[in-house]
């Protein structure tokens, strides 16, 4: 008789289980709210005079540094730009 109670326990236990999980679960992404920052006004440099100065090879090095450099502000601007909502906007 116990053996009975425990099985239909179980059984009833084993139902509410599986009926619990078919709720449906909705996923909603939360942007914060951000902007980038404004791109800072930098000073020109004459390429000629730089030339001159420092040689080919630093030049080149220093002209590929730049431009890995400025390819990698625009990513994360780019980056907050997709993930931040700016201010005044609809979330």
């Amino acid at each position: 008789m116990l053996k009975n109670k425990n099985l239909l326990l179980l059984g009833l236990l084993a139902a509410l289980a599986i009926s619990g999980c078919t709720t449906k679960t909705e996923i909603r992404y939360a942007k914060p709210m951000c902007e980038a920052p404004p791109q800072p006004a930098l000073p020109s440099v004459n390429a000629g005079d730089l030339w001159d100065r420092i040689g080919r090879g630093d030049y080149d090095t220093l002209a590929i540094r730049e431009s890995l450099l400025v390819d990698w502000a625009m990513e994360m601007q780019n980056m907050i730009n997709v993930l931040c909502v700016k201010p005044g906007e609809s979330r």
